[in-house]
């Protein structure tokens, strides 16, 4: 019998097998479902919502984080972005 806090369910594999139909419209509806094997988690069904946020979530992140390290290196130093970027040759 499935395990249940809130949006998130806890199943084994071999439920997961049996009541995928059911699991799959849980997750579509936003919920979560850990499927264990052996009494430890193993694997998560999400939405493909959910995935495709979490999936772009790191990226965006450290793209704003990179762009903003690089205005307050170059506000900080006076150079310019495009120096730092390699796009002109240093002077020795």
């Amino acid at each position: 019998m499935p395990t249940t806090h809130k949006d998130r369910a806890l199943v084994t594999a071999t439920e997961a097998k049996n009541k995928f139909g059911r699991l799959l419209e849980k997750a579509m509806q936003g919920g979560l479902v850990v499927i264990t094997k052996h009494d430890a988690p193993k694997a998560v069904l999400i939405s493909m919502d959910e995935y495709t946020a979490l999936s772009n979530a790191p990226e965006s992140r450290i793209n704003s984080l990179s762009a903003e390290f690089d205005s307050f290196s170059c506000a900080c130093s006076g150079r310019s972005a495009e120096f730092d970027a390699g796009r002109f040759p240093r002077l020795a």
